[in-house]
């Protein structure tokens, strides 16, 4: 029971049927730091094996253009040369859709860990597209001169297996951006959600009755029964 008084007017409340959860102490510093170092790792350690099998992938699939090899090195025609940025193309798709799915169960994993765990998966995808670019190249990325020489006129020869331009090394970090939006989005929609329900109940009728009561200053102080009541 709790009692105001505001000028002449006295409220008295009472809440019935609320209660509160227990309070929970915080964890120790060494804990969370536990808890942060098992979130990097676990991060790291997805998008570092995701970026083997992805870039093992790329190496593999990557549609490469073919160079004509004549009396004087080699020439690409136009219909090759329209699959110079195959490669790209290929690796941008790759990245964005395999940062997008492991981001997203990442981020729903660490979404209680507040908004650093926004810069732990999107560097871990970071570090994703580093590890695709690195073993692609190392697998599939042949120098062109060397096999010019050794082959003869009429000779079809791949071109080496490369990015023309680090803009599809992003392909990773944003893929990896946007499931993170997409999860914090819906997270702040739910939890909305659940504090308009909390609010409703907390002041639906059953749960809080207010009554007040009117009376005079002195009639108050002097302890006498209030005139006039409100409920």
């Amino acid at each position: 029971m709790l009692n105001r008084r505001i000028g002449d007017t006295v409220l008295m409340s009472q809440t019935v049927g609320v209660t509160y959860p227990p309070l929970v102490p915080a964890p120790s510093p060494a804990a969370v730091g536990r808890s942060w170092a098992r979130a990097v790792a676990v991060s790291l350690t997805v998008f570092v094996l995701a970026g083997v099998v992805a870039g093992w992938a790329w190496q593999h699939w990557a549609p490469l253009a073919h160079y004509v090899v004549d009396a004087s090195g080699g020439s690409m025609n136009e219909e090759e040369m329209t699959r110079v940025f195959a490669p790209d193309g290929l690796f941008t798709a790759i990245g964005f859709l395999t940062a997008l799915v492991l981001a997203a169960a990442l981020f729903w994993w660490l979404r209680d860990h507040g908004p650093i765990a926004v810069a732990v998966v999107v560097l871990g995808a970071a570090a994703g597209a580093g590890v695709t670019w690195g073993l692609g190249m190392l697998l599939g990325h042949d120098p062109l001169d060397p096999r010019l020489a050794a082959a003869r006129p009429g000779d079809l020869v791949a071109a080496p297996l490369e990015l023309h331009g680090w803009s599809a090394l992003a392909s990773w970090p944003l893929g990896a951006a946007l499931a993170v939006a997409i999860i914090a989005a819906l997270g702040w929609r739910q939890e909305h959600v659940t504090i308009e329900q909390a609010a409703r109940q907390r002041i639906s009728p059953g749960h809080v009755r207010t009554v007040a009561l009117n009376t005079a200053g002195d009639r108050h102080r002097s302890g006498a029964a209030p005139t006039k009541g409100v409920r």
